[in-house]
């Protein structure tokens, strides 16, 4: 099997600021054109715009400095498909945003978003975050809870193609969430550490079955899916010129039944460290991740799942300041082509370099 895609993204934004900067607005356009084949089979185009509008409103002063902040979100997005008037679909969306940092430590973060869907059920969703800081000694507390809303993809919906159906009538997934965590210092303030709890529910969670040999179909699971696991984040500045990283996800996701949640890695770890370079005018990178414990279902052996074989890959990056406004960077990604599968019956990219300038005017 094979597939030649085509994607193309460009966006274009302004911003405007009166009110000596207190008051902000930014209006934006972004598009994304996909053209993809499988096989011998003409191409299929498809195509998002999206218009955003966002106002911000510095309560106490500039909204660049303000400790009291409110956003407006206006936002319109369209979907398209040469191949099937029904892939259409157009959502205007609401949203509405508070942001407050006092001088006691407490950061205060809460919003609300209301999407006006043509083809699925409208949806209200929200979150709400906390953080504070325990006097000089550094300690900060934080928590977070919100709910968020998930529509089917066109491949659940409508697919047609390597043995499988869509389905119509799926629902939109729902998700709801909570976490909280302590990040406090290390060695005498040169580093942190964080470590967060967090617990997710996800509800009608859309998943594929058999129907028959080789055949297959997506529904809304019954029941709810639980996530919960814990992360722990870390850094330290070792020397003048060296930074460390160090970040480790614990995650135990069960579908309804009890039984493992396919692509959600039980472990996963991250080793990185940035070197500045050439008097400050440079820096290189290596980062390191690490997954084990890995499911997914092997749809070629009947639909049983099996556990992904563990891996590890190693990425490097480089930057160097040619002037004051031009920047040479490079990169290259799975640096030891490692053969990393995510996915059963997918490979996975191999090693690929990058080289870039950024401008600066």
């Amino acid at each position: 099997l094979f597939s030649d895609r085509d994607e193309q993204t460009y966006a274009v934004f302004a911003e405007y600021a009166m009110l000596a900067g207190r008051l902000t607005h930014r209006l934006a356009y972004e598009n994304t054109e996909n053209e993809q084949s499988f096989g011998d089979d003409p191409a299929t185009e498809t195509t998002t715009e999206a218009v955003k509008y966002r106002l911000s409103y510095g309560l106490d002063g500039a909204v660049a400095q303000a400790d009291q902040l409110i956003n407006l979100l206006v936002e319109n997005e369209r979907d398209s498909s040469s191949s099937n008037p029904l892939f259409d679909r157009e959502a205007t969306s609401f949203a509405l945003e508070y942001r407050a940092s006092f001088a006691n430590g407490l950061d205060l973060q809460a919003g609300a978003r209301f999407d006006d869907n043509d083809v699925f059920e409208d949806a209200t969703t929200w979150n709400v975050g906390l953080s504070y800081t325990l006097g000089d000694r550094g300690i900060r507390l934080h928590a977070s809870a919100g709910t968020g809303v998930v529509n089917p993809s066109y491949f659940e919906l409508f697919a047609d193609d390597f043995g499988f159906t869509g389905n119509p009538d799926l629902e939109p997934e729902q998700n709801r969430s909570f976490d909280i965590g302590v990040e406090f210092p290390v060695f005498a303030g040169r580093g942190m550490v964080d470590v967060t709890y967090f617990n997710e529910t996800l509800t009608d969670e859309i998943t594929s079955i058999e129907t028959g040999p080789g055949a297959f179909t997506f529904e809304n699971q019954s029941g709810d899916s639980d996530r919960q696991g814990i992360e722990v984040e870390g850094d330290v500045q070792a020397t003048d010129d060296l930074e460390l990283r160090l970040a480790y996800t614990y995650i135990d996701a069960t579908n309804p039944d009890g039984s493992v949640e396919i692509r959600r890695p039980e472990h996963e770890l991250k080793l990185g460290a940035t070197l500045q370079t050439f008097a400050g005018r440079g820096s290189v990178s290596t980062d390191l991740r690490y997954v084990a414990g890995n499911f997914d279902t092997q749809f070629w052996t009947g639909g049983t799942t099996e556990e992904l074989p563990d891996f590890t890959t190693v990425d490097v990056a480089a930057r160097y300041d040619l002037t004051d406004r031009i920047t040479l960077t490079g990169r290259v990604t799975n640096l030891f082509d490692d053969e990393a599968v995510e996915v059963w019956g997918f490979a996975s990219r191999g090693r690929a370099a990058y080289v870039g300038i950024d401008a600066r005017f």
